[in-house]
């Protein structure tokens, strides 16, 4: 037996920009094999011995959490200059999250848990992309190969060497 905990999916708008994926807690039961197939916008959390795993349908968020946190504040950046930033905090008051829907202008996104702090880079959430550029390849030129020459070529001795040499 497995305990199978349900949840249904929430989005809560923080900012315009900014969306965080919250799970209500639908109900708990014990089943004898999990469920393979997830309607959209519904994550499980199966426990089994100590062990607890994640399996979720399809999900709308950018970026999605390894597991459900409970957060209490969620900071963006209001203003960034060269090494200082100013932070607008919000306060979800241990709200159980599960991933975020972010635009593209915070560099960064702070999260504190009951677990820690943990801040999320864009580089995280979309994949960077490539600032260099591509140089067209070269054709290949076939090389001929050649016959290597011998290394030690035997030397002809003069007929008089030879000659002494005969016992």
């Amino acid at each position: 037996m497995v305990m199978v905990e349900e949840y249904k999916v929430e989005p809560k708008p923080i900012t315009g920009s900014l969306v965080v994926i919250t799970l209500i807690k639908k109900g708990e039961r014990e089943v004898e094999e999990v469920p393979e197939q997830l309607q959209d916008n519904e994550v499980i959390l199966v426990k089994d011995e100590g062990e607890i795993s994640v399996h979720a349908g399809k999900i709308d968020a950018d970026y999605v959490l390894p597991k459900p946190v409970l957060v209490n504040k969620i900071g963006v950046p209001s203003s960034v200059s060269d090494s200082v930033a100013s932070m607008l905090f919000f306060n979800l008051e241990g709200t159980l999250v599960y991933g975020i829907k972010v635009g593209a202008e915070f560099p960064f996104i702070y999260l504190e848990t009951t677990e820690g702090t943990k801040i999320i880079t864009m580089s995280e959430i979309r994949e960077p992309k490539s600032t260099r550029l591509e140089q067209p390849s070269k054709t290949e030129v076939k090389r001929v190969k050649r016959v290597k020459k011998s290394a030690s070529k035997r030397k002809s001795k003069s007929k008089s060497t030879r000659k002494s040499r005969r016992v």
